[in-house]
């Protein structure tokens, strides 16, 4: 019963409560504290930092909210100008009668500790106890990068742990631990569908076209589920009964997520494009199907190039992919950027504006850091290799950094989009050292057997 319902378990509410203390506590200093007084060059006012899409989203709340309380609810939208995060934000002001960001601190801090929670979590199916466990979620919970989201307003905090939800419901369902009464196979199918939907609900308020992209994935992963159920059926280690539920409950996730479709994979042919972009390459080589794929995939790149013409952070912005096998040249380039940018010849160059500048040094810290977690994946793969968990917690990251990266030619947003899956690979690669650094102490003791 245990394992059926993690987040029920002995001592994770305190967690979170101290995560939550954390992010909550962290907001408040920066909006009431650092950036008035210590900052101020870099207050917009409100306790906001200059030159964020944060901006814009405050002025849309407080806008809208003062016209919830003239017309009452009706003139609410959950969208408003297409972005969520300010649709959200209008009905908390509007319920409180205060249109200040602080008003949504508790918000933002329940998600962002209820990620870490899930990294905890992710990090046990590995077989860890719990208080290493919570050391390979302190990256995502202390990252200088998600600071920006949960003491700001954005779409991060929301999309993150909404991706880690997903990627936790697909491996609780696929670990290798039988389930043998009925009533314990339908909690555990209850629990999954819990995580889905939640994870599916966060990406679906900010980002509905991410859906999409993570469908792809699902239908994968449903195909290798399967196949491992049924391995595992053969040999005794689940009932069959299981195997066929279990495979089933994985399809239904991929058909679910596949229902979503973007209007932003078709190549933009409006008026704005001052310069039209090259065609799409049809391939002789490979099917129809893998084609059309890999060409949604480059509207999804031209798109982001239209209407971010001037990202201040773009990389390889030059580079034609307008090709199956031009995207494939391309994709060693694209592991480098995805797994090791910013790369340190960016952490000290201009930024578009002063606090960009600040936050490239901030980033160019974390990343060394990073860097440092990121050799542990080598020893993690020889503690934790013959496990299922870590190999589809890779695979997740590879999968998500690797269409990131040729859908969005810009670092910065890039990163905000691999946090999530990147910092649990970080996690479990520091607590790999922490485990390495353990293993050889014991050795190195006087007195101790070898």
């Amino acid at each position: 019963m245990k394992r059926l319902a993690p987040f029920g378990q002995p001592g994770v509410f305190p967690i979170w409560l101290a995560f939550f203390t954390y992010a909550a506590g962290m907001a408040l200093f920066v909006q009431l504290v650092a950036l008035p007084l210590l900052f101020p060059s870099l207050h917009a006012g409100n306790g906001l930092i200059v030159g964020g899409d944060w901006l814009l989203f405050q002025h849309l709340a407080a806008e809208n909210a003062e016209l919830i309380r003239q017309q009452g609810w009706s003139a609410w939208e959950l969208r408003l100008s297409n972005q969520a995060p300010a649709g959200v934000a209008a009905a908390i002001y509007a319920t409180s009668g205060i249109s200040k960001p602080y008003m949504l601190i508790p918000l933002f801090a329940a998600l962002h500790a209820g990620g870490a929670i899930v990294v905890m979590l992710l990090a046990e199916t590995l077989g860890v106890g719990r208080r290493l466990a919570i050391v390979a979620a302190l990256p995502f919970l202390f990252g200088p990068t998600a600071l920006l989201w949960f003491t700001q307003i954005h779409k991060d905090t929301f999309h993150a742990t909404g991706l880690l939800l997903i990627l936790y419901g697909w491996i609780y369902l696929l670990r290798n631990d039988a389930v043998a009464g009925g009533s314990r196979l339908f909690q555990r199918l209850i629990l999954f569908c819990g995580l889905m939907l939640a994870g599916t609900a966060l990406i679906w308020l900010v980002r509905p076209y991410y859906l999409e992209i993570l469908s792809k994935f699902a239908i994968l992963l449903s195909l290798f589920g399967g196949v491992l159920f049924i391995l595992r059926a053969r040999k005794k280690v689940v009932p069959w009964h299981y195997a066929v539920v279990m495979s089933i409950a994985l399809v239904f996730s991929a058909l679910a997520l596949s229902s979503f479709k973007s209007n932003r994979a078709t190549t933009p042919t409006t008026p704005e494009i001052k310069k039209m972009p090259e065609p799409w390459q049809s391939s002789a080589i490979f099917p129809d199907y893998v084609d059309r794929q890999f060409a949604r995939l480059y509207g999804y790149r031209l798109h982001f190039q239209l209407y971010n013409p001037v990202a201040g952070s773009a990389i390889d912005n030059n580079v034609s992919l307008n090709s199956v096998e031009k995207m494939l040249r391309y994709l060693p380039r694209n592991f480098q950027v995805g797994t090791f940018s910013p790369f340190p010849s960016m952490w000290f160059a201009e930024g578009a504006n002063a606090a960009t500048t600040m936050m490239r040094k901030i980033i160019g810290l974390e990343m060394s850091l990073v860097y440092l977690a990121l050799f542990g994946l080598v020893p993690a793969a020889y503690f934790w290799g013959r496990k299922v968990e870590f190999w589809i917690m890779a695979g997740f990251f590879l999968y998500i950094v690797t269409i990131v990266v040729y859908a969005i030619p810009n670092v910065g947003t890039m990163m905000r989009y691999r946090y999530g899956p990147y910092m649990v690979l970080v996690g479990i690669g520091l607590i790999a050292l922490v485990k390495l650094a353990r293993s050889r102490r014991v050795v190195a003791e006087p007195g101790q057997a070898v």
